[in-house]
């Protein structure tokens, strides 16, 4: 079993455009709340205000699960956030610690010896006030690897229960980021260690995963895989991969993460991208008629993932009819229209000539269309509810426009379609 912590509100929400009010924070918290993830990353807190605020996001999550603080290596900022523990009795108090020579020298002004007495003494004050410890090392993938295994090996003698790798900016690829977890797990600490990557160059999720088989007892998600630039790792891609991959279970189904992402999305505001895995609208789709005909045929033809997975229901016979889309399934579509099998076959093929010019043209919209064609070629007139109007010769090619009885929409196919 791994560990989930969700950090959709502290990490995510700083994503740029998504709505950060306090009371679009209750409603994620309300959601997460009966999410059944273990561990929640609620915020930072170095502030009267933010101690409120806390308090009050806290009450929207239940009771079983974790919630933790982020706090700044800050004396006032962790006598604040220890207070929290009158109103949360399962606080988990999480130091940031800057490890990278860059953040160290450049943001904090501190040498390493400077860093490294900084963290000691932080960790002596806090280990006396009976609150659980997480650590989180920032930047841990860009700093000196020397440095840092001899600050997790003096992270042994505090009482301290996990400790997070963060892949802040997302240089990792997996072999990198799983031979990490795999030498901080060789040492054998007292800690479990927990993984928190972010997607610059798409591999947030593949480099949890390698955290995950080489020791990492927690990953660090998102919902959507929402969060600064390119995002975090997905909850909804790990927890799937975990399961269907490797057999590695989570706290949380799948059918719940999915409906929750949804809502999740509704409330931020969020626009989810067709090709999102897992919850993208053209995840079940298949256009191709290729694709089309084999899912006929079975299901497992084009599809590792399935619908039924995540608790919802796609008929393949349901699939988007376009020009590339299997015969058949434009027949089956063609034949509502027309009785006889010539007519059907004409139809299919200017239903392909039509697709190539006309973005989006469903197949009932070029029935219509052939209709139109096929009486003016015969009798010289529309078909009922249609409207034509052409100074043009029979053979000439022209500019179509059909009116429908539920609005306009034109048809530009002057060097396709001849009457």
């Amino acid at each position: 079993m791994i560990r989930i912590q969700d950090s959709t509100a502290r990490d995510g929400m700083q994503q740029r455009n998504i709505n950060k009010s306090f009371r679009t924070k209750l409603k994620v918290f309300e959601l997460i709340g009966v999410s059944n993830i273990e561990s929640v990353e609620i915020g930072m807190c170095a502030s009267a205000d933010d101690y409120a605020m806390i308090s009050e996001e806290a009450k929207k999550l239940d009771p079983q699960q974790e919630v933790v603080v982020l706090t700044r290596l800050v004396k006032q900022d962790i006598d604040i956030t220890a207070r929290l523990i009158k109103k949360i009795p399962r606080l988990v108090i999480k130091l940031l610690i800057p490890i990278s020579d860059l953040h160290i020298e450049k943001k904090l002004g501190l040498t390493r010896e400077g860093m490294r007495y900084k963290i000691k003494k932080c960790l002596s004050y806090i280990s006396d006030l009976g609150i659980t410890i997480d650590l989180c090392f920032e930047d841990a993938t860009r700093s000196d690897k020397l440095y840092l295994m001899e600050i997790l090996q003096m992270c042994d003698q505090f009482p301290i229960h996990m400790v997070t790798i963060a892949d802040t900016v997302g240089c990792m690829v997996p072999e990198e980021f799983g031979a990490l977890i795999h030498e901080i797990k060789a040492e054998n600490h007292r800690y479990g260690i927990s993984v928190h990557c972010h997607n610059d160059l798409g591999l947030a999720t593949a480099n949890s995963i390698a955290g995950v088989l080489n020791g990492a007892v927690q990953v660090e998600t998102t919902f959507l895989g929402i969060g600064e630039r390119a995002g975090n790792t997905s909850i909804e891609e790990i927890n799937y991969i975990l399961s269907k991959k490797y057999g590695i279970k989570t706290s949380i189904d799948t059918p719940r993460i999915y409906s929750i992402s949804k809502k999740i999305a509704e409330v931020l505001g969020v626009s989810i991208s067709e090709t999102k895995p897992m919850l993208g609208d053209n995840v079940f789709v298949h256009e191709s008629g290729i694709h089309q005909d084999g899912m006929m045929k079975d299901s497992n033809m084009y599809q590792f993932a399935f619908p039924e997975e995540f608790g919802i229901k796609v008929d393949p016979l349901d699939a988007t009819i376009s020009g590339i889309s299997s015969s058949k399934l434009i027949l089956s579509r063609a034949s509502k229209e027309f009785g006889n099998l010539e007519d059907m076959k004409d139809v299919i093929g200017f239903y392909r000539k039509a697709a190539k010019i006309v973005n989006h043209i469903t197949i009932e919209e070029a029935c219509d269309l052939y209709k139109f064609i096929r009486n003016r070629q015969i009798n010289g007139h529309a078909p009922q509810g249609m409207r034509f109007s052409t100074s043009a010769p029979l053979g000439a090619s022209v500019k179509i426009f059909v009116r429908y009885s539920k609005g306009t929409r034109p048809f530009s196919l002057a060097e396709t379609i001849k009457l």
